[in-house]
C-alpha cells in the first residue's frame, strides 16, 4: 500500500489503481523459483491510457481537460493510506486507511470508504490476533453486496492480512483473507489464503466466485489447489466450495504470469488454467550452477466454462528465444482480450494472446514478445517483439477507429515505441529509438495513430 501524508481529490484526477496487480519482476534463474501471485480477473490487467502510466514509461504525462472552476479541491483528506474501489452501484469509490502499531508489525486498522460524491458511506475496524505478526494488511477494490450473504442490502469489503513467519511456525508466512460488513458490524467470512474475486454480474444476473489457491502436498507432491467459492444460495447460508483444481507447482514454476485468468466473453465466465505440459526446467546438481530447461516442452492453455467443464484446450510449442537466452511463457499479460471470440478471429472459436518472456542473463531483465494463435495452437500473427516489462497499454479510443495499443520496445541501440492496431494486429507509428543517427526524446500525444 503506497504511503502518503496529504491527498487532494480533484476532479481533473483521472487514473485509479488496481489492488491485487501482479507485475513482480522475474528473479534471477537460479534454484528454485515460486510461482506468481497465480489469479488474474478482468481489470486487473493492463488497459487504459493513464498519466501514471505514461510517467512510468518516462513520457509525459497527457494534461487532463479542466472540469472545475478554480483550484480548490473538491475534497481534501489526510491519512497514511488510500486506495480506489469499485463501488456496487457501477461508481468509483475511495478509502482512506488508519494502522495501529505494535512495535514493527500491525496491530491493527481502520478503513473508511467514501463514494464518488465524497461522501462517507462505510467504516470498519480490523483487528489482528496477537499471536501473528502481520506486515500487511490490504483491501482489494471489489466491493459486493451478495457474495459472502444472502442480505443484498448489506455491503462487504474484502481484506488480505499478510503475517510472517516465526520460531513457533518454523518461519512460515501465511495469508488470511476476510470479508467485513462496511458498517461496522463485524466479519462477514474469514479464510486462510488470499484469493480474488471475480464478478461477470450483468443486470439482474448475478455471477461472483472468490478463488482462492492454497498450496498443498498430495502424495509427496507440491500442488496448488484453487478453489471456487460460491455465495450463499438456497439451502446453504455461508460460502461454500463449488469446485477444486490441482495443478503441479512444478507445471507453473517459471512461469511469468497468472496460472489461472478470468474472462468475461458473450456475458458469459470463463477460466483459463494456463501451465506447462511438463516442468520447466531441471535443477542441475550444483545450485550455483543455471537450471537446464526442458527441450520440446509446450504450453498448455485449458479453457473451462462456468460450470467448470473443460470447453477448449490448446498446446504451443515453446521455441527457443532467437537470441539463445531462456524463453519462458505467459498468459493474461497483454490485456483482457487475451481470450477473445470474434475479436482477433473468427465468432465461433477461442483465440489466445500469449507472452513469450526473454529473460537476459547480463541485464537481469525481461522483455516481452505477443503472439497470436488460433485454437488449433496455430500462430496467427506476432503482435509485438521485445516489449519492455509491463511498458504497453492501449490507447484513447476514436470514434469508428479500430483499437490500437502502444509498446515501449527495448532495443540494442535504445528505447522506441510502436503502435500496433488491434485487432488486425497491424503496425502503424513508430517513434525511433535514433532519429537520423541519434537518439532523442519523443513527445507523444495519447490518441489515434494512422
Amino acid at each position: 500500500m503506497k504511503k502518503m501524508t496529504t491527498l487532494c481529490l480533484a476532479l481533473a484526477l483521472t487514473c485509479a489503481t488496481e489492488a491485487g496487480a501482479t507485475t513482480d519482476k522475474q528473479p534471477k534463474l537460479k534454484g528454485r523459483q515460486t510461482a506468481a501471485w497465480g489469479v488474474a480477473v478482468p481489470g486487473s490487467r493492463t488497459q487504459s491510457a493513464s498519466a501514471m502510466r505514461f510517467l512510468n514509461m518516462g513520457l509525459g504525462a497527457p494534461m487532463a481537460a479542466p472540469r472545475a472552476v478554480g483550484n480548490d479541491p473538491v475534497s481534501s483528506v489526510t491519512t497514511p493510506g488510500f486506495g480506489w474501489a469499485d463501488g456496487p452501484d457501477g461508481n468509483q469509490w475511495y478509502y482512506t486507511q488508519n494502522y495501529k502499531l505494535d512495535g514493527y508489525f500491525y496491530s491493527g486498522s481502520t478503513i473508511t470508504l467514501y463514494d464518488n460524491n465524497n461522501q462517507q458511506v462505510g467504516q470498519f475496524d480490523i483487528d489482528v490476533p496477537d499471536t501473528l505478526q502481520v506486515n500487511s494488511i490490504e483491501m482489494y477494490s471489489a466491493l459486493t453486496k451478495k457474495m459472502f450473504d444472502r442480505d443484498d442490502t448489506s455491503i462487504e469489503a474484502m481484506v488480505s492480512i499478510h503475517a510472517v513467519g516465526n520460531a513457533e511456525n518454523n518461519y512460515k508466512d501465511c495469508y488470511i483473507t476476510r470479508a467485513y460488513h462496511i458498517d461496522g458490524s463485524g466479519i462477514a467470512y474469514e479464510c486462510e489464503g488470499s484469493g480474488m474475486l471475480f464478478d461477470a454480474s450483468k443486470g439482474w444476473n448475478t455471477y461472483q466466485r472468490l478463488i482462492l489457491p492454497i498450496e498443498k502436498v498430495i502424495d509427496g507432491k507440491e500442488y496448488v489447489s484453487i478453489d471456487f467459492i460460491a455465495p450463499p444460495t438456497w439451502g446453504k447460508d455461508e460460502p461454500y466450495v463449488e469446485h477444486t483444481l490441482d495443478i503441479p507447482f512444478e507445471n507453473i514454476n517459471y512461469m511469468d504470469g497468472a496460472y489461472i485468468n478470468c474472462f468475461v466473453i458473450e456475458d458469459k465466465p470463463y477460466y483459463v488454467v494456463a501451465q506447462y505440459d511438463t516442468a520447466y526446467c531441471t535443477m542441475p546438481e550444483d545450485y550455483t550452477q543455471d537450471i537446464i530447461v526442458t527441450p520440446n516442452n509446450h504450453f498448455v492453455l485449458k479453457t473451462y466454462d462456468r460450470n467448470y467443464s473443460l470447453v477448449d484446450s490448446v498446446a504451443v510449442p515453446i521455441e527457443e528465444s532467437p537470441k539463445g537466452i531462456y524463453r519462458m511463457a505467459a498468459f493474461g499479460r497483454m490485456s483482457d482480450n487475451d481470450l477473445s471470440k470474434g475479436y482477433f478471429g473468427p465468432e465461433d472459436q477461442f483465440s489466445y494472446v500469449v507472452t513469450w518472456v526473454d529473460y537476459h542473463l547480463q541485464s537481469d531483465e525481461n522483455t516481452y514478445n505477443f503472439d497470436l494463435y488460433d485454437n488449433q495452437a496455430q500462430r496467427l500473427k506476432t503482435i509485438c517483439e521485445n516489449a519492455a516489462e509491463n511498458q504497453w497499454f492501449y490507447l484513447n479510443n476514436v470514434k469508428g477507429k479500430s483499437e490500437q495499443m502502444a509498446f515501449l520496445q527495448a532495443l540494442e541501440e535504445g528505447q522506441q515505441i510502436q503502435m500496433v492496431d488491434v485487432p488486425s494486429c497491424e503496425k502503424r507509428t513508430l517513434f525511433p529509438a535514433m532519429i537520423d543517427g541519434e537518439g532523442g526524446t519523443h513527445g507523444v500525444t495519447v490518441g489515434h495513430a494512422e
